[in-house]
């Protein structure tokens, strides 16, 4: 039913192994990866998460590498008012740390950001080592038109309300959430959708202080 959350569920179920890490059929690891993963993880006892640097590869043939974290933003509260830092596919996970949160959240309503989801899960009683090592390699397609990005959002929106109530916090989320919204249509050329996400991360005087500086650039 398109809920990719279920087979990594089963997935993580299935395994046998202390450790899961995520791989899609389009992206692919260095040799090394898990090696230098578990090298790392053994030389910091206290950590039993780990993410590495990884490429990102465009259709249009360009790539450019992309490092995760910093650890001070992977917090309960970070995630949730500056967004994710981290990219599934370069992730490794202690199982019993997927199973005692829950794993994967298979709820419709966050299709697309079930990995954010289980980071703020997983933030609250672990944290993540981050490495500068690439490690692998993440196949991005030509999907980002306007729809996967709104469908995205709302479903970042909808994470952000599953776990915050009424709070200033949730506004500083919910405006972060669209603003990011904003610079990925502005990436995408799509300027008046840029404008739309902009103007709905205002909701307050300190968004709007932070927002100004991206709709003058699209005036």
């Amino acid at each position: 039913d398109g809920n990719i959350a279920k087979s990594r569920n089963l997935g993580i179920s299935k395994s046998s192994g202390e450790y899961i890490a995520f791989l899609d059929s389009d992206d692919y690891w260095y040799k090394d990866k898990l090696k230098a993963c578990m090298d790392a993880l053994s030389q910091k006892k206290d950590y039993q998460c780990i993410c590495h640097s990884e490429i990102w590869e465009y259709p249009e043939n360009h790539s450019l590498t992309r490092h995760y974290g910093p650890e001070n933003n992977f917090s309960f509260e970070k995630l949730l008012t500056c967004g994710n830092c981290l990219s599934l596919s370069a992730t490794m996970v202690k199982k019993s740390i997927l199973i005692k949160t829950g794993s994967f959240s298979e709820d419709k309503d966050m299709i697309t950001a079930e990995d954010y989801d289980l980071w703020i899960k997983i933030s609250k009683e672990n944290k993540f080592l981050f490495i500068k090592d690439i490690l692998g390699v993440f196949c991005l397609h030509d999907d980002s038109e306007s729809a996967n990005i709104i469908k995205n959002s709302k479903a970042i929106v909808n994470v952000i309300h599953s776990h915050l109530a009424s709070t200033s916090l949730l506004q500083i989320a919910l405006s972060n959430a669209h603003r990011n919204e904003g610079k990925r249509f502005y990436v995408n050329g799509k300027h008046m959708d840029a404008l739309r996400a902009y103007l709905s991360s205002i909701n307050n005087l300190s968004s709007f202080t932070r927002t100004i500086a991206f709709i003058i650039v699209l005036i």
